[in-house]
């Protein structure tokens, strides 16, 4: 997910343009493109960079302005070639999305870097139109066509009405409106010559840009509907995109098995396009569905090597492996933290990956031959999971093949050796020790920053001091290394208050003034967080961010202009944070539940259900939390004609796994979101659903902490938790007496004596 509206802004807040459109962060892969275009052009010392033209180039030339202009970024002039007729369809595209972009954004821009981009895109169009050898017929821009795309682009029709007498608006809009005009004439041409006439302006143009220009993968799909023939540029917009929940990954997948084949054929020459497409959805499928990994990459591998596709596994190649060995985990470890339970299915993905090395060109080279250090760094990541002393010896390996002074170690795997050994730290002493000894030579590595700063984290050791001070020691190194957003997402983790949040973007300011814009997704739903905790209060300090509404508009009294810390809080959710996944729902949705109870099942379907995401923990959390607040009249809440509990068990129920193998529910609760629900359960005398979690329990192979199973049996009546006592103590004393030995999954049963003491202090 990422604004693709057309409309930019500053990077918070309200936007200087007439949409108004909030602004968000780009997508993943395209965070990571704009990353490197930036770095090249710093290295280089580059006057420009030039971009192919193309729709992930648009997006990061898009973003790059909302920033400033930092990156002087124009469009390569560049010619597709001829024989993929797809590829030519795409630079036509990516110049009516950036024509569209400057009309929408024009009081930004200044009109002479307008005039003189839209004149490159004029050669770019001409340039075209005479290699398809034949002159574009005569088009004009219909009104259906730019109604439509200034909709989608945000532009309401008030705005254009009060804003087109203005002479910087009717130069701009003069520039654009004849590269509209040009484009389309080349994409007449390029339909009528290439495809016989198959694609339509009305039909099939406008609904790619309307695809393009959604919001999340949802929307892009339903723009995509009822049309055949779909061109490969607009299908990898959606599979580069963030999936905002299990359906929208699902959405993916199901794209790629569909439409692997013309991607792969249209894309076939650009293997590192390929890579991100194939990366992209690697890692979300780690994130949000661990167990289809495997599938997803035996499948999608298979495939490359059948004969089917046209291309070989050496496409990618055996390095490109290697690369996927270390990353998924490396992902799984430091980037996500996935839970244990799911690490299995990380090694089997391993697993498959080697396998496919003794295919294509190095088949008959022996598998181990083939593994690098790096590719052994993943799987000691990984085996370390199940055994310490498996992957230590997998180190030691690793250490004796490639460490005999006969060739150099390539750099890259020399850092995943150094972020390895530091990840694998054992205590404290040796982890700063590590992470001091390797930082000497690579102090410029996010990556081994991270691991340092994820291995913190796991030892219980960081603190909200602890963070500041991290970013304060990457304030010196600025220059040299990257603070990516899973650095800002760990370090903000432990910060607790306000005092210590703005000590912590205070210090993130002094990295870069404008990394508060870069890291907004990232930091806001923490501040709104903060915030509804503190609601009714009255005496915090007012520190002023750039996301916050011009001190012209703040009221005397008020907290930065708003009746209330509440208030502001749901300004910034409503205003500020665009990209609202269900975690930030889940966030807002706590808040409201301490604040406005009453109405966050309203808020629950408005901005879950009826958009079609589907919640999580923090979600469910949030709604029993609100359910077991009592009303003025009445020991709960109405939400509809229903008491607030009811739906809270209905929701519960719909959403969280019945079973181990259930795939149409997507939530295994954790010890606290099992304590939250029988505690209501509890409170508003459910004994029937308090008499099935044991079983349910039973059923999704779920381990409950002695606190939570000591929770539901003190819920559950006297002699119903007494029979389950010795029930489990008979059935212990038999196996003994058999000789069969305890399962190491066992519950922490309480005993009948012990149940009774924990009811009477109740």
């Amino acid at each position: 997910m990422y604004d693709v509206a057309l409309t930019t802004t500053d990077g918070c807040g309200p936007s200087t343009t007439p949409s108004h459109a909030p602004a968000s962060a780009l997508d993943k892969a395209h965070r990571a493109l704009l990353a490197n275009t930036s770095h090249h052009w710093h290295k280089y010392s580059k006057p420009e960079v030039q971009l192919e033209p193309s729709v992930r180039n648009w997006l990061v030339m898009v973003q790059n302005h909302r920033h400033h202009k930092r990156l002087p970024a124009v469009p390569r002039p560049s010619m597709p070639t001829p024989f993929k007729p797809d590829r030519l369809l795409e630079p036509v595209v990516f110049h009516q999305l950036l024509a569209l972009t400057y009309m929408a954004n024009w009081p930004s821009y200044p009109e002479e870097y307008v005039q003189a981009r839209c004149h490159e895109l004029a050669s770019y169009l001409a340039s075209m139109a005479k290699r398809l050898g034949k002159p574009p017929p005569d088009v004009d821009v219909t009104p259906f066509f730019l109604e439509t795309l200034t909709e989608a682009a945000g532009i309401p029709q008030s705005a254009i009405n009060s804003t087109e007498n203005d002479p910087k608006y009717i130069s701009i809009s003069t520039h654009t409106n004849s590269v509209l005009h040009q484009s389309l004439q080349t994409f007449k041409a390029i339909s009528k010559s290439r495809f016989n006439s198959r694609y339509s302006v009305d039909t099939d143009l406008v609904a790619w840009i309307l695809s393009l220009a959604s919001p999340t993968v949802t929307t892009s799909c339903e723009k995509l509907r009822n049309l055949t023939n779909i061109p490969p540029f607009v299908l990898s917009d959606i599979l580069l995109r963030t999936p905002m929940s299990l359906n929208e990954l699902e959405l993916q997948h199901d794209i790629w098995n569909q439409f692997k084949k013309p991607i792969i054929t249209a894309y076939v020459d650009k293997p590192t396009f390929l890579k991100s497409i194939i990366n992209n959805m690697i890692f979300y499928t780690i994130t949000q569905s661990p167990s289809t990994l495997p599938h997803f990459i035996r499948d999608t591998f298979e495939f490359l090597n059948s004969k089917e596709s046209g291309c070989s596994i050496s496409l990618l190649g055996v390095d490109y492996l290697n690369e996927l060995v270390w990353d998924v985990a490396s992902t799984a470890l430091i980037k996500v933290n996935v839970p244990s339970s799911t690490m299995k299915y990380i090694i089997r993905s391993q697993e498959v990956l080697v396998a496919c090395m003794n295919r294509g060109d190095k088949a008959k080279a022996k598998t181990y031959q083939q593994l690098t250090l790096k590719s052994h760094m993943g799987i000691a990541l990984a085996i370390n999971t199940m055994s310490n002393v498996k992957a230590a010896q997998l180190m030691t390996v690793a250490e004796k093949r490639f460490f005999t002074g006969e060739k150099s170690v390539p750099n890259k795997d020399m850092l995943a050796y150094n972020i390895t050994k530091v990840y694998l730290s054992k205590e404290p002493e040796e982890l700063v020790e590590n992470f001091n000894s390797y930082a000497v030579d690579y102090s410029h590595s996010t990556a081994l920053w991270l691991s340092f700063i994820k291995r913190l984290q796991q030892m219980g050791l960081l603190t909200e001091n602890r963070s500041i001070k991290i970013l304060n020691e990457l304030t010196k190194i600025k220059h040299k290394v990257i603070v990516s957003k899973d650095i800002v997402s760990l370090l903000i983790k432990p910060i607790r208050g306000l005092n210590g949040l703005h000590a912590f973007i205070s210090a993130l300011r002094d990295i870069d003034k404008d990394i508060l814009k870069a890291h907004a997704s990232t930091i806001l739903p923490k501040y709104m967080t903060m915030l509804y905790r503190n609601y009714g209060a009255r005496n915090i300090t007012q520190n002023y961010y750039p996301w916050d509404p011009q001190p012209s508009k703040q009221a005397l009294g008020k907290f930065k202009g708003f009746d209330s810390v509440e208030d502001y809080a749901r300004y910034l959710y409503n205003h500020c944070i665009r990209n609202k996944s269900p975690r930030v729902i889940g966030a807002m949705l706590q808040g409201e539940a301490m604040s406005k109870p009453e109405s966050v099942y309203d808020l629950y379907q408005k901005e879950l259900i009826n958009k079609g995401l589907v919640p999580d923990k923090t979600c469910l959390t949030a709604l029993i939390r609100a359910s077991m607040k009592p009303s003025k009249t009445d020991s709960c809440i109405l939400w509809g004609n229903f008491y607030a509990p009811q739906v809270a068990i209905h929701e519960f129920a719909i959403h969280v796994k019945q079973d181990s193998n259930d795939s149409t529910s997507s939530i295994v609760p954790d010890d606290t979101l099992w304590q939250q629900y029988i505690r209501m359960l509890s409170k508003y005398s459910y004994s029937f659903e308090l008499s099935e979690i044991i079983q349910w329990w039973e059923k999704l192979g779920f381990r409950p902490k002695h606190t939570t199973l000591m929770l539901l049996l003190g819920a559950l009546p006297l002699d119903h938790s007494n029979r389950h006592i010795r029930h489990v103590h008979k059935v212990r004393s038999d196996n003994e007496r058999m000789g069969i030995e305890a399962k190491d999954k066992e519950w922490n049963w309480p005993t009948v004596e012990e149940l009774e003491k924990y009811k009477a202090s109740q």
